[in-house]
């Protein structure tokens, strides 16, 4: 059914390489043509099961240890399941269901982050707010630290000219 569907692709790619004019739409016609035979020939060839390994040859030739380790590894490959189309809409709904939680738990995470934004704007207005710079004076520092003026009072009270310099 399938190549018999190809080959329809294929007269009807035929068609279309009839009805296209430009040498640039002529030659990607012409690609996908291959394009469509090459698929094709691989879903032949690869249409069946493949030949059955024949480990007592290779343990002929080979260390029969070692290919007796390969032996069991290969037996123990599981392959998954193929999903049956009636149990992909189960799938669908499941996975439709975990998408809408991440939905939720990312819409979360944004207001967290918007609100984590504001305060950080804040905390950066502030700060340039009590910047200093060469106009500014110790009255102005006093203002925005009250606790430094406390700070130095106290240190010239009590003598310490040098406490904060090492």
């Amino acid at each position: 059914m399938t190549i018999r569907r190809g080959a329809r692709r294929l007269s009807s790619l035929a068609k279309l390489g009839e009805l296209v004019v430009t040498d640039d739409a002529k030659q990607e016609v012409g690609r996908l043509r291959a394009l469509l035979g090459e698929v094709t020939k691989l879903k032949t060839k690869y249409s069946s099961d493949p030949a059955p390994i024949d480990f007592g040859y290779y343990k002929t030739k080979l260390d029969p240890a070692l290919v007796e380790s390969i032996e069991a590894n290969y037996a123990s490959i599981v392959f998954p399941d193929t999903v049956e189309p009636t149990d992909a809409a189960a799938i669908a709904s499941a996975r439709q269901s975990k998408l809408s939680g991440f939905m939720t738990e990312a819409d979360a995470l944004i207001d967290e982050s918007q609100e984590r934004i504001k305060e950080l704007k804040a905390t950066i207005d502030t700060m340039q707010a009590k910047m200093t710079g060469p106009d500014t004076c110790v009255t102005d520092v006093y203002e925005q630290y009250p606790d430094i003026e406390a700070e130095v009072d106290d240190e010239i009270k009590n003598h310490q000219w040098s406490k904060d310099v090492l």
